[in-house]
């Protein structure tokens, strides 16, 4: 399908949503994986659900260059909106310190980066430099923060005006998307992910539509806890209805690396860490790594004071 989206420069924007807010999800140098942007106005189960979709967005199950190309996420639950991309943070930073963590190696850290609503989105902003920009300002000037600093995980930072002097796609009706909940709808490669989202734009009832995934993601796309309606799947020669399934038995004790950032007006009750999944022994070795090289730096710096202490003595 062609690129006959309609895109514009910046106007129109939906001036009747009234709240709208920044929402990611990403790990650190020294911090693990967790929402360090939260809102702070969504219903609790209308962010339980959100907070699935994005994790499944970075979810990679340990296959290489899962993330190339990103992919993006829109969401209607009710009367509450949901947008953004998952993507490697390398494809963000300004500079590829903000993109490692203290191993120093590429280990392709993942975030999902984007912006909840109150309302209907009215147009999508599918704008790389807009993304690359939210990131400079949201993320890069926390990355080094250690763990347990209070300035780490924010919430409720307005994004009003967010989407000025970009690029932005509306509502065009291009692809025949699924709105039934217990499927999935798996569209072929050559769909486009933004007539996807335009598309998407004019459905009236709840929808989740999420790409570009390769064919071996499809297992966990199909999974309910996701709610995904249609996903475009790199590989797939035509469109495919595929029944929603239960996540796997040894998933269900997973729970979110970090809850450290609570809402301030509804409970907190935890989810299932799905962006980490597969890669558990990978994931849990890197957490005892990242608290070994901390408490080695510890005590060589009181080795370094008392050497200090000691040599003023004499």
């Amino acid at each position: 399908m062609g690129q006959n989206y309609i895109l514009t420069e910046t106007e129109s924007i939906n001036k009747t949503m009234e709240k709208k807010q920044f929402v990611a999800y990403s790990s650190g140098f020294w911090n693990e994986y967790g929402f360090v942007i939260k809102s702070n106005f969504l219903p609790q189960n209308i962010w339980k659900r959100f907070s699935e979709q994005i994790q499944g967005s970075v979810r990679t199950d340990d296959i290489p260059d899962s993330l190339k190309p990103s992919r993006w996420l829109y969401s209607k639950i009710e009367n509450y909106s949901l947008f953004g991309m998952a993507t490697y943070n390398k494809q963000l930073a300004s500079d590829n310190k903000y993109a490692m963590d203290l191993t120093g190696k590429d280990r392709s850290l993942r975030i999902f980066i984007g912006i909840v609503c109150e309302g209907k989105f009215q147009n999508l902003p599918m704008d790389l430099e807009l993304f690359k920009s939210w990131y400079k300002t949201l993320i890069e000037p926390q990355w080094e923060l250690p763990i347990g600093d209070s300035n780490y995980f924010r919430e409720g930072i307005d994004a009003t005006g967010s989407l000025e002097n970009c690029k932005l796609i509306y509502p065009n009706p291009l692809v025949k998307l699924n709105c039934n909940s217990t499927v999935v709808r798996f569209l072929n490669e050559d769909t486009s992910i933004s007539d996807c989202m335009a598309s998407a734009l004019l459905a009236e009832g709840d929808i989740a539509c999420m790409g570009i995934i390769k064919e071996e993601h499809k297992g966990f796309a199909a999974m309910t806890k996701y709610h995904y309606n249609n996903v475009i799947v790199k590989g797939q020669t035509m469109d495919e209805d595929v029944p929603l399934k239960e996540e796997k038995a040894r998933h269900e004790e997973k729970k979110v690396v970090n809850d450290s950032l609570k809402p301030t007006n509804y409970a907190y009750d935890g989810f299932e860490d799905s962006s980490i999944n597969n890669d558990d022994e990978e994931r849990n070795m890197f957490d005892g790594s990242k608290k070994a090289i901390a408490s080695v730096a510890l005590v060589i710096l009181l080795l370094f004071l008392l050497v200090i202490l000691f040599l003023k003595k004499k």
